[in-house]
């Protein structure tokens, strides 16, 4: 009887034992919640990142919940993490939930940072946005890209630097551009004996120069009062100046009337124009007068012009008797 009573306590022993001990153990683990009332918040993101079960959910530095699971959102976009908030902690709408870890390579969790605190508490079962971490191997993937960007460009420089050596360069090239410093330094001695022989023109002849200068001035001055008497006598003759621009004006316009009637053919020399019998007679008459004045000038006044002589091939007609005749 006593070995059942000593085996009895044995076994109530053990079993407080291992109920303190589970006890015990819900209470040191990590986001135990077994006696606190809590409620559950979904946060959407596009992937879980290295988030996991268990995972610690920070206020401000402080453990307030826990990661209780994630699972894929309606429609296979993105997933949904569930987290286990104490009651006790109210969040409020435009509080920024982010996924951050501990050092470089530790354990990630959610890190809840308010900010003014104007939107509405969240409900039970709200869903928010989660930004997630940075993502060092999509970083890895750009920079390994933008290094073979870097690679690629650097090879196309490479290649065009050995054009640009292979054109510029050559030894063709360097040759010219031997000769042509060679005559640009011929041409810069030249120029320089050239402009030391103008100096030496300029001072052998520097007081010929200053006295065309000086004629120059003194013209110049000239100009300027024949300038100034000019605009004296204008000024002084101005009403004269003006009856000559005015009778200019009347005889352009007589002028112009004349022309006009003589288009017209009303005068004599309209009749002139316009008569083609007198023109050719008016004509006439003046080559006649053309011809005596020039028969004057030649032969004089009292000169008879004579009768032309028969040409001297013409057969002489015999005069006497026909011998035929009876």
């Amino acid at each position: 009887m006593s070995e059942k009573r000593h085996t009895l306590k044995v076994g109530l022993f053990v079993t407080a034992g291992l109920i303190v001990g589970v006890v015990l153990l819900l209470m040191f683990s990590k986001g135990s919640t077994l006696f606190t009332p809590t409620y559950d918040l979904h946060l959407k993101a596009q992937t879980v990142a290295g988030l996991r079960k268990g995972g610690a959910v920070l206020l401000s530095g402080i453990v307030i919940g826990n990661v209780v699971g994630a699972e894929v959102a309606p429609g296979g976009r993105g997933v949904h993490i569930r987290v286990r908030i104490k009651d006790k902690y109210k969040i409020h709408s435009d509080a920024r939930f982010v996924i951050e870890q501990i050092g470089f390579l530790g354990d990630q969790y959610v890190s809840i940072y308010p900010q003014e605190n104007k939107g509405e508490i969240l409900a039970p079962g709200s869903i928010v946005p989660l930004e997630e971490p940075l993502n060092f191997q999509e970083i890895g993937r750009g920079a390994r890209d933008l290094i073979a960007q870097f690679n690629e460009t650097a090879k196309t420089l490479n290649e065009s630097m050995e054009r640009v050596s292979q054109t510029l360069l050559s030894e063709q090239t360097l040759t010219n551009a031997s000769a042509t410093l060679a005559n640009f330094r011929v041409v810069s001695e030249k120029a320089i004996v050239t402009m030391d022989t103008i100096n030496g023109i300029v001072l052998s002849n520097s007081a010929p120069i200053g006295i065309a200068v000086s004629n120059l001035v003194q013209f110049s001055q000239d100009l300027d009062k024949l300038a100034g008497e000019l605009g004296e006598m204008i000024l002084t003759n101005r009403h004269e100046l003006n009856l000559a621009v005015k009778s200019l004006q009347e005889t352009s316009k007589v002028i112009e009337r004349v022309a006009r009637d003589v288009e017209a053919g009303k005068g004599l020399a309209g009749t002139l124009v316009k008569d083609a019998g007198l023109q050719s007679n008016l004509t006439n008459m003046v080559a006649n007068l053309a011809t005596l004045s020039s028969n004057l000038n030649r032969y004089g006044l009292l000169y008879k012009p004579k009768k032309p002589k028969p040409p001297e091939d013409t057969p002489r007609v015999y005069p006497g008797r026909n011998p035929v005749a009876p």
